[in-house]
Formats: C-alpha cells, structure tokens, sequence
C-alpha cells in the first residue's frame, strides 16, 4: 500500500511538472512567432534597401561616367588653350630677357635725347601707347625717368591687351621699318623695348583666340563639378551598400583630374615663370 500511495505520489508531481512545461511551451511559441515576424520584416526592410541602394548607385555610376567623360573634353580644351599660350612664349621670354639686360643708363641714354632718331621714338610711342599713356616725346622723357619704368614693363598686366588697345598697337607693328632688327642697328635699349611690344602684340591676339575656349571650360567644369559634389553628398563616402560593397572610390578622382584645368579659368592665373596669363573674359 505504501508503495502504491509513493507511487500515486509521482504521478501526480509529474503531472504538475508536464502542466508547468506546457504553460511554458506556449509562452515560448508566442516568443518564437514574434521573432518569425520581427524577422520577415527585418528581411522585408532588407530587401527594400537593397534595391534602393542598387538603383542609386546605378545613378551614381551613370553620372560619373558622364562627369568622366566632360573630364575628357575639358581636358582637351585645356590643352588647346596651352597650345595657344605656349606660341607667345617664344616671344614673351626673347622682350623679357631684352628687357632684363637693359640698364637705368641705357635709359638715361635714350632720355637724353632732344629730338630722338625716328625709330627710337617710333619704339617710345609704341611704347606708351601699349601703356595707355599720351605718344609724344615729353611723356616719354617722363617715363623713362622713372626709376621702375623697367620693371613697370615686365610687370605689365597683360590683361589690359583688350581688342581696342591690339589695334592702336598694331598701327605701330604694320609699320614695315618698325622691327626689332631696324631699331637695333640705331639703339640697342630700343630694340629691347621694341620686342617688348611685339611681345605683348602676340600675347593679346593670342589671350583673345583663346579666351572662348576658356570661358566655355570655365562654365563646364563649374557644371560638373557642382554635379560631383551632388552625387558625393547623395552617396557619401561612408556610406555601407547593404551587400557590403563600399562606395566606387570613382568621384574624387575625377575632381583630382578636374583639379589642374582650373588653373586656365581663374582670373589672371600665372605661368610657370610668373607672368599674368588673361582671363577668360
């Protein structure tokens, strides 16, 4: 009997034991139906931000291989506006060196003058007339008196070679016996200032050729560089595609090549000997 009531006993813990495991069983399948759903949503919410990560790097790709490809032109551009200034060059760096040789004595010189040879102040007239000073012999008494008249004209803002101007030097550069070679055989201090004006004859016909291409490469890389900047603050760098792929690396690159094409839109950019290259007006 005392079995049989010990085993009655067991029976009845382990049906209370099987009550509480089954009370707990279900509070686990509420849990585990929960989480089912959390992560169907996760994955939805996963799916939906794989595609919109795929279609905006799609766009992202797209514009930079049209912002690479107006790179190219601009690019191109650039080196045609290179090729323009590099054939004043020649001529810029013969006055500047004709220039550099001469001396406050050879200005003296030619100051001295009461009424100078007719190609010495052909050469000053010229001169002034590049200066955007009065063409007569007082003024240029007056200018070669100054102690930095040289350096006034190696310094010379080139910018100021506009259209009007080129064309009241050339009445001076037409002139058949007006060359540095004629000049030369009356005053050596001449012909240095009388290359400095063919110098700044070849360089304004040539600023002016050019300046179109610059002002439409100034306007193409302001367009796609405000592009890049767009597609970078759309896409930024730290951004984790959702398949762990990272942003293309693409886009600064390009602006790095952008970079150096900006050197021939600035205003008055400079050459690499120091000299005022003209503005894309």
């Amino acid at each position: 009997a005392n079995k049989l009531k010990g085993g009655l006993q067991k029976l009845d813990e382990t049906a209370v034991q099987v009550t509480e495991m089954q009370v707990l069983c279900q509070e686990k399948k509420v849990v585990v139906a929960q989480a089912k759903r959390d992560c169907e949503e996760l994955l939805v919410e996963i799916v939906q931000d794989k595609r919109t990560a795929d279609e905006q790097e799609k766009q992202v790709n797209a514009e930079a291989q049209k912002i690479a490809g107006e790179a190219e032109e601009a690019n191109k551009i650039a080196e045609e506006c290179q090729a323009g200034l590099d054939k004043a060059l020649p001529a810029l760096r013969a006055a500047e060196e004709a220039l550099n040789v001469l001396t406050k004595k050879d200005m003296s010189e030619l100051k001295a003058y009461s009424k100078p040879p007719a190609l010495v102040e052909v050469t000053m007239n010229a001169v002034l007339c590049t200066l955007k000073r009065p063409t007569n012999w007082d003024e240029a008494k007056k200018q070669l008196g100054d102690t930095n008249f040289l350096q006034k004209l190696i310094g010379f803002d080139k910018d100021k070679l506009d259209s009007t101007l080129l064309k009241k030097i050339g009445k001076y550069t037409t002139n058949k016996d007006f060359t540095p070679d004629n000049v030369g055989r009356v005053s050596l201090a001449a012909k240095g200032l009388c290359l400095w004006v063919y110098a700044m004859e070849v360089y304004g016909h040539v600023a002016k050729e050019i300046a179109p291409k610059r002002a439409k490469l100034h306007r193409t890389l302001l367009s796609r560089l405000g592009s890049l900047h767009s597609v970078q603050r759309s896409y930024p760098s730290s951004y984790q595609h959702p398949t762990g792929q990272r942003q293309p690396s693409g886009q600064p690159t390009m602006q790095a090549e952008l970079q150096p094409c900006l050197l021939y839109t600035s205003p008055s950019p400079r050459d690499q000997r120091g000299s005022r290259m003209p503005s894309a007006a």
